[in-house]
């Protein structure tokens, strides 16, 4: 997720890096966020402000309360009452606020590093460096995906249901081949 302190200290690569992911409406959506953070930051300042007068307005109130002012002593308390109430609307205010820019941040994309070419598709990658050369495995060759889907111990497809893409879910003598090397690397490590 992205870290807001950052987007406010230097928006700017993160508006070129969700434009660089195609994401619609990249600037606003970024402004949107920093407005709801300074909304919500200057709200904290006016709680920090109201909370700070209501505590010297308590003092005030006890030391008129010490000298037999109790009228003045009244007048403070309800002016008090009426500055935590004041304080605590800013604070449902501030959590709104927050849920507000949760919610927006959620809903954006990590940034890619710029040195990552902007693209379409898989056919607009760059290839950094190969290694080795390519076998040539035969007509009879077939890609993993197929080879796990005829064995029944990979389900490719409930996996990119569960986390998006990516992640395999392990099933059946798939499931048991994948603890048993855990164990046997957890078992080499301890040794």
């Amino acid at each position: 997720m992205l870290e807001i302190r950052k987007i406010r200290e230097n928006k700017e690569p993160f508006v070129a890096g969700l434009r660089a992911r195609h994401f619609a409406n990249a600037e606003q959506l970024i402004q949107r966020l920093l407005d709801i953070d300074q909304n919500r930051r200057e709200f904290m300042l006016q709680v920090e402000s109201l909370r700070s007068e209501v505590k010297k307005m308590s003092a005030e109130v006890g030391s008129l309360m010490k000298s037999g002012q109790q009228e003045a002593a009244d007048q403070i308390k309800l002016s008090s009452s009426a500055k935590g109430a004041q304080a605590a609307d800013l604070e449902k205010k501030i959590k709104e606020e927050e849920e507000e820019q949760m919610k927006l941040l959620l809903t954006l994309p990590n940034t890619p590093h710029p040195t990552v070419p902007i693209g379409h598709s898989a056919d607009d990658n760059v290839v950094v460096s190969l290694h080795g050369s390519v076998p040539d495995l035969g007509p009879w060759a077939r890609p993993h995906w197929e080879i796990t889907a005829d064995l029944d111990i990979v389900d490719f497809a409930l996996g990119a249901k569960i986390t998006g893409a990516g992640f395999p879910v392990y099933k059946g003598q798939g499931a048991a081949f994948v603890r048993a090397l855990k164990s046997f690397f957890l078992d080499e490590a301890i040794a």
